[in-house]
């Protein structure tokens, strides 16, 4: 993994500076001033400045947000409802403040809870479904009450995936009966993800300062993650589930969110503490600081320090586009004073796919004894009664009830599948709950014990101790750091019972935010605290930049919502699974086939029966591409496809220093994939006698064998004038009709004396993707090559590789991987990217003109051969 890139300036991201992303919005969401005072993006200790001074109250600021709710919740559909005495409550902490007694740092903080927290008062508490509309519970959640105790202000209950996303396997997230579909404020189009889907975009939107939310797996920090904002997922049993409409009693934890990490700790302070009526808080081991606060610090804090990142289904697997802006982060913190490490966890092959995807219900039905949703389905059931039974005035007392309920108001709740866009499954998982009863039994505890100890003592402890290769000293990591976008890391932190931070760092080329987050073992928040500050302050510092809300598509009202990230094999829609694509019921299957039949992304690969071609070809097989691989040895291409499990793709038989066989390949490969995305032109041989050495004693002369400029040049430009032709008769799609990037070498840069025919062969591509490439996009065809170092291949010897493995001169396959990924992913063309030893990648620009006589002779030539190019009137 190469995180010393010098891949481009900021042209792979975009970077916003803070409090000035207001200009371009639409004025509906502009967050006006109050009293002359600027609001937006304002913080906590801001607001407390301004209570202070009696420039603002704490029922000004209330009414302020309340009106901001009024004017944007329509678009957003973030809150489910608003508390009726909010102004009273604000007014009467107004009169304590003025008579000097103030309860803390939240004191006359209006914020929302999510809607599966009970509330003692004139609100609803109904988890998004209308079957506990009018429902009456006997007490505020626990949370709530320490919210109450510490001055703030209830503001409001947020939307959410109704049920906390317990109903079905398949759902649009975000959406609730009652509260609709919830949206994210940086496209209105997107996922807010979920469930905690309302307090995250509250929070993002400026309707709040802060918000709460609850977690099974991935609730809080997948939209903190999806809303650009801090989330705060606890360790379990550090703040009480007392009050909560439940879902898991190993694996719920309640958090807060914050437009800073400074803000959420403070809310963290509040919630934190024991409570009688849930056994996880007053467990053995709990640890749990004065306060949490005391622990924020700035970046100086990151020197010294030592940072893990994953790599085996987690970096080696995270989106290119989204990667890249963290990367930048992580070289930030390594320039700050501080070590990055690579780990891995044991566990992970096993807990998760080989594209590193969330997928909590995975080995459900193939092995449940190891399946998280064993053990959810069963705690759903017997906590749901139990929540159910303190309820007044209603007559839900079980989940069958509410089931019931859902199939008799199927117009509202859509019980049946197919009866609502947002639930294609209609509540299967709820269906799945009532079949368990509730019953322990030996599968049960196979899976939460199997679930915890590899997520716990195979996971991430393991992860988090690390010990040096060359000292062989050992020590505990200070973090492990994730770029999350595919929530493998925050899958292995639920079902261990851990805690994440989320760190918002930037925005990826489609304009959404992309976060940091941060893990460690039970009760180390402080550890988190630490390092989340001191790495935000870093990015403020470095950056300037805080990634705010753009309201793109604002008038939208699609449902089911489309996936927040775009990058090559994200899923469409923003479901409760990641492959929505596969669902089979009738409704999902026509939204998905017309959708996927257009934006199947196919490549073609040549010499792919082994090294950098395999390697690429299953890159791009985790990314959902149909693949042809083609090489001169077919059987050692068909071996290769077998172990891609990628039905879809197929082998050909090519030799690519015949034009006659690239032709018939390509031909084939057409006629079976339709259309071509992406080719890469791989194949190569090294270099060989060419001129026999008789040592000046032979009589006669021998034809030079040019077999390496054949295959390395000739058929390099073959392959490559096929796929132009293809490309230019295809539609353009995100502004490319297609993509090509060839493997040339770093042999195309240098000299190497005695590799003559490879060294011409190479600076021959080199030298015609640097010209062809730069007049392509005018076709809006790219063109790049990847040139890497030595790397273990089939071209040379294991002893020559094993020599230069030793010296640590040997490239590693996922430094050439991340470089093919970067050219399918960026807008880059005419580019040579060099990976070096130790996994360095840098552009490599073609040499500059000598003067100003150059470059407009340069200039000449251009337009002197464009018309060579152009397309022939017919």
């Amino acid at each position: 993994m190469a995180f010393e890139s010098h891949v481009s300036s900021d042209g792979d991201f975009v970077l916003l500076p803070a409090r000035s992303g207001q200009a371009s919005i639409p004025s509906v969401f502009k967050v006006p001033r109050l009293k002359g005072h600027d609001m937006y993006e304002i913080t906590v200790s801001e607001l407390q400045q301004h209570f202070s001074s009696g420039d603002i109250t704490s029922k000004e600021y209330t009414q302020y947000c309340l009106n901001r709710i009024q004017a944007c919740n329509p678009y957003l559909e973030a809150v489910i409802e608003t508390n009726p005495d909010a102004l009273n409550i604000a007014e009467v902490l107004d009169l304590e403040r003025a008579s000097k007694k103030l309860r803390g740092p939240l004191h006359g903080i209006p914020v929302l809870v999510k809607d599966n927290m009970a509330t003692s008062d004139r609100m609803q508490t109904t988890a998004g479904s209308w079957a506990l509309l009018g429902s009456i519970v006997p007490k505020d959640a626990h949370i709530v009450s320490l919210l109450r105790e510490a001055g703030a202000v209830i503001l409001g209950k947020s939307n959410l995936d109704e049920w906390a996303g317990m109903r079905c396997s398949y759902y649009s997230t975000g959406f609730s009966a009652r509260g609709g579909q919830c949206r994210n404020p940086f496209d209105l189009t997107r996922e807010p993800s979920g469930s905690s889907s309302g307090s995250a975009v509250g929070v993002s939107a400026n309707l709040v300062p802060l918000a709460f939310g609850t977690e099974t797996d991935t609730s809080i920090i997948g939209p903190a993650l999806a809303n650009g904002v801090v989330g705060i997922k606890p360790t379990v049993g550090l703040t009480s589930r007392g009050g909560v409409i439940p879902v898991s009693e190993t694996q719920d934890s309640v958090g807060p969110f914050g437009r800073t990490v400074a803000d959420a700790v403070l809310a963290l302070d509040v919630i934190a503490g024991a409570d009688d009526d849930d056994k996880f808080s007053t467990q053995p081991g709990r640890k749990q600081p004065s306060s949490y606060f005391a622990y924020v610090t700035d970046r100086r804090s990151l020197k010294d320090a030592t940072f893990g990142l994953p790599m085996k289904r987690f970096w080696d697997v995270a989106p290119a586009p989204q990667r890249a802006v963290v990367e930048k982060v992580i070289n930030l913190i390594r320039r700050a004073g501080a070590t990055i490490v690579e780990v891995d966890m044991p566990c992970a092959e096993e807990r998760l796919h080989t594209d590193g995807r969330w997928d909590w219900e995975r080995y459900g039905e193939s092995d449940p004894a190891k399946s998280e949703i064993t053990v959810s389905k069963v705690q759903t059931y017997y906590l749901m009664e139990r929540y159910l039974s303190q309820l007044k005035n209603t007559p839900m007392r079980t989940l069958e009830d509410i089931v019931a309920y859902n199939d008799e108001n199927s117009g509202a709740e859509g019980g049946k599948p197919d009866q609502l866009p947002a639930f294609p499954y209609g509540q299967d998982l709820f269906h799945r709950c009532v079949a368990t009863k509730g019953i322990k039994n030996d599968t049960y505890y196979s899976a939460l014990h199997h679930c915890q100890s590899q997520c716990r003592e195979n996971g991430i402890d393991a992860a988090l101790m690390y010990t040096n290769p060359t000292t062989k000293i050992s020590q505990t990591l200070d973090a492990l750091l994730f770029c999350d976008i595919k929530m493998g890391g925050q899958c292995i932190a639920a079902q261990a019972g851990y805690p994440i931070i989320s760190v918002p760092v930037g925005l990826d080329p489609d304009g959404m935010p992309v976060s940091l987050t941060l893990q460690h073992t039970a009760w180390e928040e402080t550890r988190l605290v630490k390092w989340a500050s001191a790495i935000e302050d870093l990015v403020l510092h470095e950056l300037r930049l805080r990634p705010t809300p753009t309201f793109k598509n604002h008038l939208r009202k699609n449902v089911p919502v489309e996936y927040a990230w775009k990058y090559p094999g994200a899923p469409k829609w923003g479901s409760s699974r990641w492959d929505y694509h596969t669902l089979t019921s009738s409704f999902a299957r026509k939204l998905n086939i017309a959708y996927m039949a257009s934006t199947r992304k196919t490549a073609y690969i040549t010499g792919a029966a082994s090294g950098i071609g395999l390697a690429v070809a299953r890159s791009l097989s985790t990314r959902g591409y149909t693949i042809a691989l083609g090489d001169l040895n077919l059987a050692a291409a068909q071996k290769a496809l077998a172990t891609l499990d990628n039905p879809d793709s197929i082998a050909v038989e090519v030799d690519v220093s015949s034009w006659e066989s690239q032709l018939k390949a390509f031909e084939t490969v057409i006629s079976k994939l339709g259309k071509l995305d992406f080719v890469i032109v791989n194949a190569g041989v090294g270099e060989r006698v060419f001129v026999p050495n008789d040592g000046g004693k032979g009589t006669g002369f021998v034809k030079p064998d040019l077999t390496v400029m054949n295959v390395d040049l000739n058929g390099f430009v073959y392959t490559t004038s096929l796929a132009i032709q293809q490309m230019r008769r295809q539609e353009a799609q995100g502004g490319w009709r297609g993509k090509i990037v060839g493997t040339a070498s770093v042999c195309g840069f240098y000299c190497v004396p005695t590799l003559p025919i490879y060294t011409a062969a190479k600076h021959g591509a080199v030298g015609f993707v640097r010209s062809y490439g730069k007049y392509l996009p005018e076709e809006q065809i790219s063109l790049n090559a990847v040139c890497p170092h030595v790397l273990r291949t089939g071209i040379s010897t294991s002893a020559f590789y094993d020599s230069l493995e030793s010296q640590r001169l040997l490239v590693p396959m996922t430094g050439v991987v991340k470089a093919f990924e970067h050219f399918i992913d960026s807008e880059d063309s005419g580019e040579c990217m060099e990976i070096g030893p130790g996994n360095v990648l840098e552009i490599r620009k073609a040499p500059e003109v000598v003067n100003a006589d150059s470059k407009q002779l340069n200039e000449l030539l251009y337009h002197r051969g464009r018309p060579l190019h152009l397309a022939k009137e017919t």
